[in-house]
């Protein structure tokens, strides 16, 4: 599965990646039954909410991973920097 999308992203980049996730997640979404009942810009506005809550969903998932990882590299660094420290001998 790792190889297949290894190939998806250097045929058609981050946007073609993007398009199938909106298609996944949105393919049957308009033939709902309660769209029928909704004008279309309602339709339009609801669609455009869940958009931008999903990008925004992403976004947060983003800075979440960046933050960790950030504080996982300085935790490392402290540990290792810690550990040099414990090994030598101080001679007064």
């Amino acid at each position: 599965m790792e190889k297949l999308w290894k190939i998806a992203i250097t045929i058609s980049g981050l946007g073609g990646i993007g398009a199938f996730v909106f298609w996944s997640l949105y393919k049957e979404w308009l033939t709902l039954p309660i769209f029928a009942k909704m004008s279309p810009i309602h339709t339009f506005i609801l669609m455009l909410t869940f958009l931008i809550f999903t990008f925004f969903s992403l976004l947060v998932i983003l800075f979440v991973h960046v933050k960790l990882k950030k504080n996982e590299i300085f935790y490392k660094k402290k540990m290792k920097s810690k550990n040099e420290y414990q090994g030598k001998m101080i001679y007064l």
